[in-house]
Order: structure tokens, then sequence, then C-alpha cells
């Protein structure tokens, strides 16, 4: 599934010299809810093509650590404003700078998924100009 939705967003990340790499097992077996998944992955991926740079890069990793399934996306784009950190999962919010295109919606969504399934999400932004990585935690059944 993570190889499925980097190939969607891959024609953009290319046209934009955007490098995408995926770190994950070649198999992973997890009894999931595989839509919610697919609906976090494909949000977190969108948001991290839409607001980095031409030539950045993004970096997916999945593993699988005792009873908890660990999901990262990590750019290294403009990074997001403190300012804007607090309120980044919620609905129709938007940062401050941005001239993206968008609804605000794309990661209340994630916020929303994760709950549903349990999980945390965390944000993890340096200074601006350093880039981002969103962590996803989720409990194995």
């Amino acid at each position: 599934m993570l190889q499925k939705e980097l190939a969607r967003v891959a024609p953009l990340a290319m046209g934009r010299q955007i490098e995408l790499s995926l770190d994950s097992p070649d198999t992973l077996l997890a009894r999931i809810d595989p839509n919610t998944v697919q609906s976090i992955v494909q949000n977190l991926l969108n948001n991290a093509v839409l607001y980095i740079h031409d030539g950045d890069q993004i970096e997916v990793t999945l593993n699988q650590t005792g009873e908890h399934l660990t999901l990262r996306v990590a750019d290294s784009g403009p990074g997001i404003a403190k300012a804007d950190q607090a309120r980044i999962f919620e609905r129709f919010y938007r940062g401050a700078g941005h001239d993206v295109a968008g609804t605000g919606l794309g990661l209340a969504i994630v916020a929303q998924a994760v709950a549903r399934l349990g999980g945390t999400i965390e944000l993890t932004s340096g200074l601006l100009g350093r880039g981002c990585c969103f962590t996803v935690i989720l409990p194995l059944p």
C-alpha cells in the first residue's frame, strides 16, 4: 500500500525533482483497517509534496515494534512555523505565508483517522528551513 501511494505522487514529485524514498519491510502483516491507513498515508504524502520546495526530499518509513506500527513521513522542506504547530491538526487551519491552494483539511483528516485507530500523531519540526517529520504510532490488535 505504501508503494502504491508513493507511485501515485511520483509523477508530481518527479516533475519537481523531489526525491521519494521508502524504508519498509517487504511484507508486514497487520490486522488494521487498510482504508484508514491509506487515508493517513495519502494525506501526509500530499501535504509533503505540496509544501516542500523543488529538489527537496521525502522519506517514508514503516516498521513494527512489538505491538505498535510506526509510520514516519519526513521531508527536507521549509518546516512548519512554531506559531502554526499547535493548530496544524485543526480543521480548515492553514499556516501563514503559504501560497499553496487547499482547504486546510488534510492534517485534520489524518488526526481523526489516527484517533479512530487508537493511535497518536506527533509533529517534529525544527527551525524553518529544516523540514518536518510526522510520526504516527498505531496499536496493533
